[in-house]
């Protein structure tokens, strides 16, 4: 054997080998650059994350075959016939699956230019639904009576009528239990009322925390900032009710600071007078409206956009928070604490809740603070019988909420988006989370509904 000509070989084509390495690492850093960028494009320009990570990924396939292959003819290496048979390869590849090559290209210029979005309606071809999922073959319909899975490349060469659904709006995320992440423990009675007077910052941070996330509305940490609750802890009347404004205020101007010169709204909470999972413990509408308009004579004084009654339980207690804020030239929001699919916790039903509110200018109906199974069941009601916008924020603790708001066990992100992407497909317009959801599940839906 002639080692001598074997090292002369070596030492002859050793830096056509390098080079060749070197150029295959250049093209691995730009597929991966490529990859980046495309996935960053594709998410500002649609909400189908999925889909972006499949484009993303055969883009940064493709420069890794071209890298290889100039690589290899870098080194020396008779490449024509690799090319060659990639060429035959993928002519009869494209003849074989031409169809399903016209979808996939479809597909892409649907997610690129945007003609239509998940929760619009559209006409195609004979065919009229909601649109529920765009993938890179087909786009899934749904209506009254079926589901219709429409090729792609119908979409785009045929003619379509689009009615475009309401944008969809971000509400915050949970406070109280954001508050006892930060291993705090809260009161009884007057709970997260509490952190508003000793730790304010710490409000401030946790609104500021959903707004970067992308939340268009913040709900102020108002929930217990109540005469009633501060009493209970063994105050005077009078110092009861100093005590709640204070804690009130400090609520509203942490608000405030958080949403600084941004657009985003502020939502003044009002929950149930007593425990929020305790609608027979209802006062009674006298004191009731005696105590609401003390708390939203306060709110709006501190100029909140928004009134919303939140986790109701009672209709007695709804009708008399309207009764005394409907004087207020402000846009009204009611969320529903339920027991089951039909029912809220006192027994009436959605439908009955429905018919009652009627009378008042009540601007959108959510559900909050139930599990995901039970919002998941109640959702087709609320689609069916109410007119206006409605949504959701459910709580992230399996099975019953517990009245210290300690959870547990969680539902995992994966629930939380699939139940929001469902709420959008039946026509809600409005997501968010209530107890045990902090920024990252806003950060979720910041990132897949806008």
């Amino acid at each position: 054997m002639n080692y001598e000509r074997i090292i002369e070989n070596i030492y002859n084509y050793l830096p056509n080998i390098i080079f060749g390495f070197c150029i295959y690492i250049l093209f691995w850093f730009l597929s991966k650059l490529i990859q980046h960028t495309l996935n960053n494009f594709f998410k500002s320009k649609n909400s189908q994350n999925n889909i972006s990570k499949v484009i993303a990924s055969i883009a940064k396939n493709i420069i890794m075959i071209i890298g290889f292959i100039t690589a290899l003819g870098t080194m020396g290496i008779d490449i024509s016939a690799i090319v060659a048979g990639l060429g035959l390869t993928g002519f009869a590849f494209g003849f074989a699956f031409k169809d399903m090559l016209s979808n996939f290209i479809s597909g892409i210029m649907i997610f690129i230019y945007e003609h239509f979005k998940l929760g619009d309606t559209i006409e195609l071809d004979g065919k009229t639904g909601k649109v529920i999922d765009i993938n890179l073959r087909y786009v899934t319909l749904v209506n009254d009576d079926s589901q219709i899975l429409v090729p792609n490349s119908l979409s785009v060469s045929k003619s379509l009528k689009v009615k475009k659904m309401p944008l969809i709006k971000i509400l915050d995320g949970g406070m109280g239990t954001e508050i006892i992440g930060q291993n705090i423990k809260l009161p009884n009675f007057i709970w997260s009322a509490h952190t508003n007077i000793f730790n304010p910052l710490l409000i401030y941070n946790i609104h500021k925390k959903y707004i970067d996330a992308g939340a268009d509305y913040i709900t102020t940490n108002t929930f217990r900032t109540t005469s009633r609750a501060y009493l209970k802890t063994g105050l005077s009347t009078n110092e009861a009710k100093d005590q709640a404004l204070k804690s009130l205020s400090s609520a509203l101007k942490m608000a405030h600071n958080a949403r600084g010169n941004t657009k985003v709204k502020i939502l003044g909470s009002i929950a149930p007078l007593e425990d929020c999972y305790s609608p027979k413990n209802y006062p009674g509408n006298k004191d009731a409206e005696i105590e609401i308009s003390e708390i939203s004579k306060w709110l709006f004084e501190r100029e909140i956009d928004i009134f919303i009654l939140e986790t109701m339980n009672n209709l007695q207690e709804i009708l008399s928070c309207l009764k005394v804020i409907s004087k207020y030239n402000i846009p009204v929001w009611l969320s529903l604490n339920l027991s089951d699919k039909q029912h809220i916790l006192s027994g009436e039903k959605i439908s009955k809740i429905i018919e009652s509110i009627s009378k008042y200018n009540v601007d959108k109906l959510l559900l909050n603070c139930n599990s995901i199974n039970q919002t998941s069941l109640a959702m087709p009601l609320i689609s069916k019988h109410w007119s206006g916008e409605w949504g959701i924020y459910p709580n992230l603790g399996t099975g019953k909420p517990s009245s210290d708001g300690v959870i547990k066990k969680f539902s995992s992100y994966k629930d939380f988006l699939e139940i929001c992407i469902k709420a959008v497909s039946m026509g809600a317009t409005l997501l968010g989370g209530c107890c045990g959801s902090n920024e990252n599940h806003i950060q979720l839906l910041s990132e897949k509904f806008k």
